[in-house]
């Protein structure tokens, strides 16, 4: 189909809404153009992807359901490949890494792979999930969030340590000087005691909004329990 939309000359942004009917499922892409018929070396065309699918799923955690969108069955034996998005500094953009594969169960159920990461004790990264079932495909834009946190604490253990980490300021410009302090405390449930922890070595890492390891360095507290660091943040280039 095809819709003629009416010329506007106050440099405006400007919104309508056109009535598609229904399609069928698979991949479609939506374009707009200056020309009639999209022609021309000087033509001005956008275009957009969507699909039309019946596949639906939800999660709690790494635990995913793929289901009929309309009945909201299980779709058993549905294949779902993960791909990782990054961020690439040298290139300046996000780049798709492939990931792991999975089948659904009889119940629609899969879980994601949780590797644990030795240097930082927990994980986070953002995916997109790529779902097949049948003649059916769902490939939705929307990043899908991961972050879990390993307890290297026994189970049997009475005592509980938590770190309170203050900065300066609460919004720094690219090139500043982060100052910060921590205060290391320690409570036992069994015996309802706590206090401050003198000689507690930790570490604290200053990482960017994709989770990018910039700086890393290994503090000791002091009598009173606490330590102070500073990081510098880069500059623009």
């Amino acid at each position: 189909m095809a819709t003629k939309l009416p010329a506007t000359n106050d440099l405006q942004t400007h919104s309508t809404e056109l009535k598609v009917d229904a399609l069928p499922p698979g991949e479609y892409f939506l374009a707009a153009s200056d020309q009639n018929d999209f022609s021309g070396k000087k033509t001005v065309i956008g275009a957009r992807l969507f699909y039309v699918s019946g596949i639906s799923y939800v999660n709690n955690g790494s635990d995913y359901f793929v289901l009929n969108r309309n009945s909201g069955q299980p779709l058993a034996k549905a294949t779902v490949q993960l791909w990782q998005q990054t961020y690439n500094y040298q290139q300046s953009k996000y780049e798709k890494t492939k990931g792991d594969s999975y089948t659904t169960d009889a119940n629609g159920f899969f879980k994601i792979k949780r590797v644990k990461d030795e240097k930082n004790n927990n994980r986070n990264y953002s995916f997109l999930l790529d779902v097949k079932h049948g003649n059916d495909h769902l490939f939705m834009n929307d990043l899908a969030y991961d972050y879990y946190y390993y307890n290297q604490q026994p189970q049997e253990s009475k005592s509980i340590t938590s770190i309170h980490l203050f900065t300066d300021r609460a919004i720094y410009r690219p090139g500043q000087t982060v100052y910060y302090k921590g205060i290391v405390l320690t409570r036992n449930n069994v015996e309802k005691t706590g206090g401050v922890m003198a000689g507690y070595s930790t570490t604290v890492v200053l990482r960017d909004a994709n989770y990018k390891d910039l700086d890393t360095i290994r503090l000791t507290t002091n009598e009173f329990g606490s330590f102070i660091g500073k990081f510098q943040l880069h500059k623009l280039a």
